[in-house]
């Protein structure tokens, strides 16, 4: 499987989710903080993070696997062959394809879900044949990267609009203390 990856990687220029990705967002994320202390905390425990997600296995990432960025769909009714249809279920937005830990794209698809959904999402993923065993603390230091990304996307003057507003510096800050980092 690695010779496969690597020649995707190469192919098709992916990006890399490497040391260098990873650093270059607690360093977007100091440039546009609002409240410096929070993100340099942060700052001094993110090689921690670093580690641990180029410790994970590797594969093709869809890069931004957000709940918006998928579509479902489903047909009423039997199929041809009197079955019930399954729900048809189609990522969108594939500008950011890389090479990384597969919890990545995990960590988006649940970031911002009630605890309890989180579970089930992290479960159901968990028992598809193929995926790597991985353990809730894996999760948490790929949803810890993505709330600093989150951090360094935009500077602070930015405001999403009001249906999309997050406290990514707060989840940044609680998954680092339950990390015990």
């Amino acid at each position: 499987m690695a010779p496969e990856r690597d020649r995707h990687l190469r192919e098709a220029r992916l990006i890399d989710h490497d040391a260098a990705f990873f650093s270059r967002w607690i360093e977007r994320a100091r440039e546009f903080a609002a409240e410096p202390k929070p993100i340099e905390w942060l700052a001094a425990r993110h090689e921690q993070v670093i580690e641990a997600l180029l410790d994970q296995p590797r594969t093709v990432l869809h890069g931004e696997f957000y709940a918006s960025n998928v579509l479902v769909a489903s047909d009423s009714g039997p199929t041809p062959l009197g079955r019930d249809s399954a729900a048809r279920i189609a990522p969108v937005d594939w500008e950011l394809t890389a090479i990384g830990s597969g919890l990545s794209d995990l960590a988006a698809l649940v970031s911002g879900w009630p605890h309890r959904d989180l579970e089930a999402i992290a479960a159901a993923y968990a028992a598809e044949p193929g995926v790597p065993v991985f353990s809730r603390r894996d999760l948490d230091f790929a949803r810890l990267q993505v709330a600093i990304q989150w951090l360094g996307w935009a500077p602070p003057q930015w405001e999403p609009p009001e249906g999309q507003r997050h406290d990514w510096l707060g989840e940044a800050v609680a998954l680092a203390e339950e990390l015990e980092l």
